[in-house]
């Protein structure tokens, strides 16, 4: 599972491993095709973080499907601009 930290206020995707997968089979994988397509990611992120949080997670949830990730959990750390997104590969 790759789990990342979004900070609303920045334009930039801070991919923070909190969890380095190690023995989770396949984990290195996730975590270079998702750096491959990183700035797909931001794009969807930053064409709609003006809006609300919820545009731009919407739109983050949706390039990140396109890639066959899959949202498991999405948790915003309270009173803070930044989420923490938990995602698993729907890869084969």
């Amino acid at each position: 599972m790759v789990k990342f930290k979004v900070n609303f206020m920045t334009s930039k995707l801070n991919i923070e491993i909190i969890d380095d997968a190690e023995g989770t089979p396949g984990a290195s994988r996730q975590y270079t095709r998702f750096r491959q397509n990183k700035d797909k990611f931001e794009k969807a992120w930053n064409d709609n973080r003006y809006i609300s949080f919820e545009a731009a997670s919407a739109a983050l949830k949706e390039a990140l499907t396109e890639e066959n990730f899959k949202v498991v959990k999405l948790e915003r750390i309270e009173k803070t601009p930044i989420a923490v997104f938990y995602l698993e590969s729907m890869e084969g």
